[in-house]
């Protein structure tokens, strides 16, 4: 029982650590979506969470010409994940991240 409980520690870390690195989203739903980013979230300290959301964001905008478009579409002022669907589909973390800073949309975050 004692040679146990350190591998179960070891797999379920290797688990959390393959998620981020391997985990492709599923983008066939909104709802898919979703469930793949919260999956992915799971797996990030509290500051890749920020940097992934952030990354989210800026992907759900990059198609945006003006505020006047986000002010105009209530949809786009929230995560949309009907949306981002289409853009992140079949992607990893990486993946997303490296799509998000290709994206001429630029958010600024601050922390206390």
């Amino acid at each position: 029982m004692k040679k146990l409980i350190p591998f179960l520690l070891v797999a379920t870390l290797a688990a959390c650590a393959n998620t981020k690195a391997d985990f492709r989203v599923d983008g066939s739903s909104a709802t898919s979506t979703e469930k793949s980013v919260v999956k992915i979230n799971r797996a990030l300290n509290e500051r890749q969470r920020l940097e992934f959301a952030v990354a989210l964001m800026r992907i759900q905008l990059s198609d945006m010409n003006s505020v006047i478009d986000l002010l105009n579409n209530k949809s786009l002022q929230s995560t949309n994940y009907a949306y981002l669907a289409t853009k992140i589909n079949g992607l990893t973390y990486q993946e997303i991240m490296d799509l998000a800073q290709k994206s001429e949309v630029k958010i600024e975050t601050r922390t206390n």
